[in-house]
């Protein structure tokens, strides 16, 4: 199992946070698409009026808590690319804000059913 622990925030629209490999000690830069929140993480600062998805997923992230496959499916991306740090085009599509009512628990759902994180996102957004 690699272990990811969050570092810092890149830029300050908070749309790519630099990771620590664990057990490599190398660091990877994940956009924030791929910052799904843990469930108890969400269900707590909900608990506490936070209803952003986009605070909830900044403040899960900055914690630790976070769903981890989004994030191990980016590192895998990576592994093929072979570069980390990768900040290209095609990574740059993927650092929008989540919508204002994307239901996290359907997209964690669907992300286990094996869809792509974009389109699960997508599909359980409403604008």
């Amino acid at each position: 199992m690699v272990e990811f622990r969050f570092l810092r925030w890149l830029d300050p629209e908070k749309r790519w946070a630099l990771f620590l490999i664990v057990d490599t000690g190398q660091q990877m830069v994940v956009p924030r698409s791929r910052l799904i929140p843990h469930p108890l993480c969400q269900y707590e600062l909900e608990a506490q009026g936070i209803r952003d998805p986009n605070r909830i997923a900044e403040i899960c992230a900055e914690r630790n808590s976070l769903f981890g496959i989004p994030i191990f499916r980016h590192y895998l991306h990576l592994i093929k690319k072979g570069d980390y740090m990768a900040m290209d085009a095609e990574e740059w599509e993927k650092t929008y804000y989540f919508p204002p009512h994307v239901d996290f628990s359907k997209v964690r759902d669907l992300i286990l059913q094996g869809w792509d994180i974009d389109e699960a996102i997508a599909e359980c957004s409403s604008w």
